[in-house]
């Protein structure tokens, strides 16, 4: 049964990667930008169809008023903390390069589709590696790692200040799953609202 889900693992690891070194292949940028926008989605939402099954479907109809007001909360206290310490102590952090190109169509149209493939491919391997016999905190500490350093081409090369604040955000983030019952639908929310403040407030 293990076997089914170090597949699973590695099945999202392989669009993770695919997404993230695909600017490098020779198709033209129109194309190449509508394709990944609905890349994690489309492969991240297969993946967990196939090896979560109903699981997965009952994920998706849960949402708690309570953890997405919580869980905004615990994530804005946590993004501003680590940015705080970061450029206190660190270095003045680096800008997400599409905060100056930021439209109100940009936020409508694809904001909620990126934040829901991050969401699917993040929680697809946090349940793949617990699934196959790792602690959740233990999981989701690989995952947050994971999930900051797929922002290098957001941010630039920084990996320490993506480790010291893009991955405790996905720890909250995964917190808040884990106590809102496995909510998908209150990570993604959160997740998209979040992303709109930073790049309208924060940046």
């Amino acid at each position: 049964m293990k076997l089914k889900y170090y597949l699973f693992f590695i099945l999202n690891i392989c669009v993770a990667l695919s997404y993230y070194f695909s600017s490098y292949l020779p198709i033209p940028k129109q194309y190449l930008s509508t394709t990944l926008l609905w890349w994690n989605l489309a492969f991240g939402f297969f993946l967990a169809l196939i090896f979560l099954g109903r699981e997965f479907l009952f994920q998706l109809k849960l949402f708690s008023i309570k953890w997405f007001v919580l869980g905004l909360s615990l994530t804005t206290f946590v993004a501003y903390f680590g940015n705080y310490l970061y450029a206190t102590y660190i270095a003045k952090p680096t800008i997400n390069i599409f905060a100056n190109t930021m439209t109100i169509k940009t936020i409508i149209f694809v904001l909620p589709i990126l934040a829901l493939g991050e969401e699917l491919l993040s929680l697809n391997i946090t349940q793949s590696l617990t699934k196959m016999g790792l602690n959740f905190w233990f999981s989701s500490f690989i995952v947050s790692i994971l999930f900051a350093l797929w922002h290098i081409n957001s941010f630039g090369f920084v990996p320490l200040q993506l480790i010291a604040t893009i991955a405790p955000i996905r720890l909250a983030l995964n917190y808040i799953w884990y106590e809102s019952g496995k909510s998908i639908p209150v990570t993604w929310a959160i997740h998209y609202i979040f992303n709109i403040l930073a790049f309208t407030v924060y940046y």
